[in-house]
């Protein structure tokens, strides 16, 4: 049987391991695995079809670039430089205001759907005992997240 968790700090983890090795387990059945977290990884800028998470930066881009456009066409035809060049300003002026605001919107949504952790601590064990000793340990020292596999045989 082995239980995963996962640790948010390399603090807990530490005081985890020690009061683990001591009270319940040896050394040679706990592995722990450093994780790379999502956020930390490189992210494409523009979306494309093989790649796609679900949310697309080229909607609002394209949606505040043509508002943006619209604009500038009609309060263009006031102004000296015409429509034409007013309405590309303001196309470009969207498409960039449309960029930002896509941008912090899933910024803030990626964060808030994060629920990492920076390590992945596995231990071996034999029995429900020990499991749940094991469990009482990781909940004290503040575990992300917490599981139990058992092989059945």
């Amino acid at each position: 049987m082995y239980v995963a968790a996962g640790f948010e700090s390399n603090d807990s983890l530490e005081i985890a391991i020690c009061h683990l090795t001591t009270d319940v387990v040896t050394e040679k059945d706990i592995v722990v695995i450093p994780m790379v977290s999502k956020t930390k990884l490189d992210v494409n800028v523009l979306d494309t079809i093989n790649h796609s998470d679900g949310i697309s930066l080229v909607d609002g881009i394209t949606a505040c670039g043509m508002l943006g456009m619209l604009s500038g066409v009609i309060y263009g035809s006031q102004l000296r430089i015409g429509p034409v060049a007013v309405g590309l300003i303001g196309g470009i002026i969207g498409c960039i205001a449309g960029y930002l605001f896509d941008r912090r919107k899933t910024t803030k949504s990626k964060l808030k759907k994060c629920n990492c952790f920076d390590f992945l601590l596995i231990i071996r064990c034999e029995d429900n005992n020990q499991i749940e000793r094991i469990k009482s340990i990781c909940i004290q020292q503040n575990v992300a997240a917490l599981g139990v596999h058992r092989i059945k045989t």
